[in-house]
């Protein structure tokens, strides 16, 4: 019996919808779309702030060095980086809907700014979710088992009780070797019909 489903944030809820800012970005400061995403999401910078070890302004800062982009224009830097992105709130009260009948959990890479961000932007997602768990909170950050184990205990549910669904392969991957249910996403409304499709069949068994 499936107890709780906990889904990932960027690159699930949070998507770029639009990327054409970012690839003016890119385009303006001499670097591809992909080299621009792994400075700013990827690079060991980053990571260090979804551990929450620097604040998001130092990882910024860190991040518009490499570029070459210049103090007065880093504030617009910035926002360009993130208008294209929409919140799905589709999907959001999809997740809303499971309950009772589960707990939905969220767990998300995210710089220690993120949940404030998040609220003033698209609102809080607290209401969707029984657990909101921002990685910079933690200390932690997936692909770590204690991780996983850390929410599945928040969650009260044991691995095989729970339902993981993230677009990032190695997170998949560390779900799996602990004994989660997984679902890689793809799409809005893929994930929804795997994730109802897990919940029937172990329902039904």
């Amino acid at each position: 019996m499936i107890k709780t489903v906990i889904f990932d944030m960027g690159g699930v809820l949070l998507r770029t919808f639009d990327s054409a800012p970012r690839e003016a970005l890119a385009q303006r400061y001499g670097v591809t779309l992909r080299q621009l995403f792994d400075i700013i999401f990827i690079s060991e910078s980053s990571q260090q702030a979804e551990r929450g070890e620097k604040s998001d302004a130092d990882h910024w800062t860190w991040a518009l060095d490499q570029l070459g982009v210049v103090p007065e224009d880093r504030p617009d830097f910035i926002r360009q980086w993130w208008v294209g992105d929409r919140m799905d709130y589709d999907l959001l009260k999809f997740i809303n809907n499971l309950r009772p009948s589960v707990r939905t959990g969220l767990l998300s890479n995210a710089w220690l700014g993120t949940r404030a961000n998040i609220t003033k932007h698209w609102g809080s997602l607290d209401p969707y979710f029984d657990v909101v768990i921002f990685s910079a909170e933690t200390g932690m950050r997936k692909p770590a088992p204690e991780l996983f184990r850390w929410v599945l205990e928040k969650l009260g549910a044991n691995p095989e009780e729970a339902i993981f669904v993230d677009d990032y392969g190695e997170n998949i991957k560390a779900a799996q070797a602990l004994g989660l249910r997984t679902v890689k996403f793809c799409s809005a409304d893929q994930a929804k019909q795997e994730v109802l499709a897990m919940l029937n069949h172990t329902q039904q068994a």
